[in-house]
């Protein structure tokens, strides 16, 4: 049988239409090929509904993709930039171990200003007022 699936959606909408569990079972054997697969990316699910929750309801527009992507790559970058660090003060880190680290991370803030150049096509102002209505709601909560 030939399952094939380039989305999330498209994945879980056979899942639903599967009659069986030997459906269900090769589905599932499918999916693990996928994410054997290195080259493979893969987003949560619940992340993707949560993502395009903002970019089509709450109409923030592709900024909302730009935005993540700069600030998940600052993260993945720092995460980095802190191994680095701590290799150095316990000097596990071979120097072209090192070199290597160093390589990804200079990948990574090239990445991060590509994407910075990259302007959005809509929803930069709405997604801001979005992120600190957020930021408010949360704070008020708080107190």
């Amino acid at each position: 049988m030939d399952i094939k699936f380039d989305t999330v959606n498209q994945f879980l909408d056979q899942w639903r239409q599967a009659h069986g569990e030997e459906k269900k079972q090769q589905l599932l054997a499918t999916l693990e090929e996928h994410l054997a697969d290195p080259d493979y990316v893969a987003v949560l699910p619940s992340v993707m509904e949560t993502v395009f929750d903002y970019v089509t309801k709450k109409g923030c527009g592709d900024e909302v993709l730009r935005s993540m992507a700069i600030g998940l790559l600052a993260v993945w970058r720092n995460l980095h930039v802190n191994a680095m660090s701590d290799f150095a003060k316990t000097s596990e880190l071979s120097f072209s171990d090192a070199r290597l680290l160093m390589a990804d991370t200079t990948k990574i803030e090239l990445a991060i200003r590509l994407l910075d150049e990259v302007g959005s096509m809509r929803g930069d102002r709405i997604y801001k007022q979005v992120i600190l209505d957020e930021y408010k709601e949360e704070l008020n909560n708080r107190d």
